[in-house]
């Protein structure tokens, strides 16, 4: 399901407030590089965390997360 349908299933009876996607997971090209749990420690032991959580926020941003999460309330 996409966000669209999703949406549209939950119109009928709600008003949407808030879309957004989480969990961002990668496993084939450069974002999975970027994503790696190596990578990650790394980041944290040079003090580069705060880049790669940027790096993931964006990410969600862009609808690359596994999970879609919805704000809406009862209509």
């Amino acid at each position: 399901m996409d966000r669209k349908e999703l949406k549209q299933l939950l119109e009928s009876h709600f008003a949407v407030e808030q879309m957004f996607s989480i969990t961002p997971t990668f496993n084939r090209g450069f974002l999975r590089i970027v994503n790696s749990s190596r990578l990650n420690r790394l980041a944290e032991a040079v003090k580069l965390g705060a880049v790669l959580r940027q790096i993931k926020r964006w990410e969600e941003r862009m609808w690359l997360g596994w999970t879609i999460m919805v704000l809406a309330r009862r209509g």
